[in-house]
Parts: structure tokens; sequence; C-alpha cells
């Protein structure tokens, strides 16, 4: 048998209004979207890097230009309110003394348990021993 090339008009025939695709057809549309962006890569390239141009002037104005609004304000208070802020940070930080102190307690009551305990089951351990 001898390769003839096939010729144009038989690669395309139509069934049923669809296209005939054939393994050997070279005009096969492989790759598809792969094939569109190596085609366009300049392009997409040119793209990406001035997205990043304008991201990092973006937060680089963020950062650096605009003032901290939470810094920036100096909240004057009256005497009276003062006051009462400097008590309530009084009232927390005794609470914390106290809840601290009572955490303390509470393991010295429970280490004198444990060597009661441990007292108690020794002398039981002799007493056990000696019978």
């Amino acid at each position: 048998m001898s390769k003839h090339p096939i010729p144009p008009s038989a690669r395309s025939q139509r069934i049923g209004g669809t296209p005939l695709r054939l393994p050997f057809d070279t005009n096969s549309n492989k790759g598809g979207w792969a094939e569109w962006i190596f085609r366009h890569r300049i392009g997409l390239l040119i793209t990406v890097v001035i997205y990043l141009c304008l991201a990092i002037l973006f937060v680089s104005y963020r950062i650096v230009i605009l003032p901290k609004p939470v810094a920036s304000i100096e909240i004057e208070f009256e005497p009276e309110r003062i006051e009462q802020l400097k008590e309530m940070i009084e009232k927390q930080q005794n609470e914390k003394m106290e809840k601290r102190d009572m955490g303390r307690m509470e393991k010295k009551v429970y280490r004198e348990k444990s060597k009661v305990n441990e007292t108690r089951s020794d002398s039981k351990n002799r007493d056990a021993s000696e019978m």
C-alpha cells in the first residue's frame, strides 16, 4: 500500500452537522486554553507585571502615607473620668491578685492533703508488714 496524503475535503467530512475528528488530522484543536495562553504570553506577562506594581503601590500608600487614626487622636478626659478609670484598673488588678492567691492556697491545701494521705498509707503498710 502506498501512502497518499488525505485530501482536505475528506478530512473535514461532516456527519450529522458535526465535523468528523480523525486521529491523524493535523488541524485538530489540541491544547485549547494552553495554546491561547502561549500565543498571548507577552501580553499576559505585561498585564501581570502592571497589576503587581499597582498592588505594591496601593499597599505602600496604605502603610506609609495614610495616617493612623487611632494613634493620632488625643482623647481628653475629665478629671472625674480619669479617677474612675484608675479605680477600675486597680479593682481589676486586685481581683487578679486575689485569684492568684486563691490558686496558691488551693495548691497548698492539696499538697498538705497528699502528704497526710501518704503518711496514712505508709502507716497502713507498716502495720500490714508487722503482722
